[in-house]
């Protein structure tokens, strides 16, 4: 039997483990668009602050591939065909399937400029410097950049926001944090707890702006 895994994470590396354990002798193929081997994105946050060292982030070592005797397919799916049991990926290949696990995940929302919606978009918003951090590698590039970056603008007042935010003040970065609702972590959070959360930020010298919506995203200035 072949079972295909879409993600790698902690839920898809779990799965792929047990799996391996109950059927010894079935096939199983990990699919994802990150080449980075499996790493704990929660811990991403320390990372950024200095307090991981990169090889502190794997999941598994790197030889548990070839123990569990797991195959890797890198690739972004677009889709799967439930009744011919394949996922379809970008780029027109497709994978058959016996058994199909999909733990891709969360991802992070980015801004969309004006073209790509005319109506939301932002205008700036495919400027150089105007970046999600989801991966490793984005954590990698932001990292890169701060011997030049004296004050971020984090848009997002969720888990992920405020993570990126602290994490950055961290690095002696000046940071604004936007958000578009009247309190932060509305979606887990009732307002006292989230005015607790932001009141912890603003004594780490964040500067929160709540209720506030980003109109437009210029370019800086030399």
């Amino acid at each position: 039997m072949k079972h295909v895994i879409l993600g790698d994470g902690v839920a898809g590396m779990s799965a792929a483990e047990v799996i391996r354990r109950e059927r010894p002798g079935d096939r199983i193929v990990v699919v994802s668009d990150d080449r980075q081997p499996f790493y704990f994105r929660a811990s991403l946050t320390n990372y950024l602050m200095g307090e991981l060292a990169p090889e502190e982030l794997w999941g598994l070592p790197p030889s548990a591939w070839e123990q569990l005797s797991l195959e890797r397919r890198f690739g972004r799916v677009v889709g799967f065909d439930p009744v011919a049991q394949q996922v379809r990926f970008a780029e027109g290949e497709a994978l058959r399937y016996d058994r199909l696990l999909v733990a891709t995940g969360a991802r992070a929302r980015r801004l969309e400029t004006r073209e790509e919606d005319p109506e939301h978009g932002i205008d700036g918003a495919d400027l150089p410097g105007v970046c999600v951090m989801r991966t490793l590698a984005d954590t990698q590039r932001i990292i890169e950049a701060l011997p030049g970056t004296k004050h971020a603008v984090v848009v997002g007042g969720g888990i992920l926001g405020i993570e990126m935010a602290q994490g950055l003040r961290a690095r002696n970065v000046g940071v604004t944090l936007v958000h578009r609702k009247p309190y932060l972590l509305e979606r887990t959070c009732d307002r006292r707890a989230a005015e607790l959360v932001a009141t912890r930020m603003i004594r780490d010298g964040i500067d929160v702006r709540l209720g506030v919506e980003v109109a437009e995203i210029l370019p800086g200035r030399e």
